[in-house]
């Protein structure tokens, strides 16, 4: 019994990880107008990218 529950938390976990790194893909899909595979092929201009417009996000509030 107490095995399942354990289970059941790591399942929900995973749930919640997988949901939020979608909707991050999502994102940089949709609005930074970036590919999947270029997750794969220029990963540190991603980065770079994703860390300039939160910058901008923060500096306008």
């Amino acid at each position: 019994m107490i095995w399942s529950l354990s289970l059941a938390w790591v399942g929900w976990i995973f749930v919640v990880v997988v949901a939020a790194l979608s909707s991050v893909d999502v994102y940089i899909g949709r609005f930074l107008h970036w590919n999947s595979w270029d997750v794969l092929n220029n990963p540190s201009t991603i980065a770079r990218d994703i860390i300039s417009q939160a910058q901008e996000k923060v500096e306008i509030k």
